[in-house]
């Protein structure tokens, strides 16, 4: 009865709200690989789901999410991986680059 009261306003029913969730967050799962792989960075950088993490943040070449159901949508989660990848894995790409360079002239100037 419920349900039908429910169709009655036009929203869906319970269950087709869960089954559309339950869809959207599995394609959402996989934004983050899909991502990297169109970016050149799958082999750079590690993916890892965690519901113990409070926030997304990203880390010694592992991109840490939140695995909670509901948490991310797909517009937030691209912007995320943006600023993610696009701000913290670039800035310590650079600077693990730059150290390298530095003690490679280094080496080269005191011999």
């Amino acid at each position: 009865m419920e349900e039908e009261r429910v169709r009655l306003r036009g929203l869906p029913a319970e269950i087709e709200y869960k089954d559309a969730t339950a869809a959207r967050a599995a394609c959402e799962r996989q934004l983050p690989s899909e991502y990297l792989q169109r970016n050149g960075l799958s082999q750079l950088v590690r993916v890892r789901w965690s519901a113990s993490h409070l926030s997304t943040s990203f880390g010694s070449g592992c991109l840490n999410l939140v695995d909670r159901q509901g948490y991310y949508r797909t517009k937030r989660l691209l912007g995320l991986l943006d600023h993610e990848l696009g701000t913290h894995f670039t800035r310590a790409h650079n600077f693990k680059f730059s150290l390298c360079g530095l003690a490679q002239c280094t080496r080269q100037a005191a011999s």
